[in-house]
């Protein structure tokens, strides 16, 4: 059997397409979105391995700091940037709660 825990949360963060093409050039103007998160790791036993309440904590924290350094990434940007820091097997991120990206490590 494989399981996997998992956290979701939110953040608020600036970010612009530099390089939108013309029919959407909108998006290159600095804009504001809540990103929404679910991210996944796995674990070895099910006797809660990672406690996923100080996890979330943890994750959500360090991101919210980076967010604040003025990062500007993309969706999938964000998931790269959270698999790698974080040593997830799947993240999810989306604009607004309604578009994005899916990324496995």
């Amino acid at each position: 059997m494989t399981c996997r825990v998992f956290c979701t949360f939110q953040f608020e963060a600036w970010h612009s397409w530099t390089e939108a093409p013309a029919r959407c050039n909108y998006l290159a103007a600095r804009h504001r979105h809540l990103f929404h998160v679910r991210a996944e790791r796995a674990v070895g036993h099910a006797d809660r391995e990672i406690e996923f309440v100080e996890w979330k904590r943890d994750l959500e924290a360090r991101v919210v700091a980076e967010a604040a350094t003025g990062a500007n990434r993309s969706c999938e940007q964000w998931c790269e940037w959270m698999l790698a820091e974080f040593q997830l097997d799947r993240v999810e991120v989306s604009e607004d709660g309604e578009n994005g990206a899916v990324c496995e490590g």
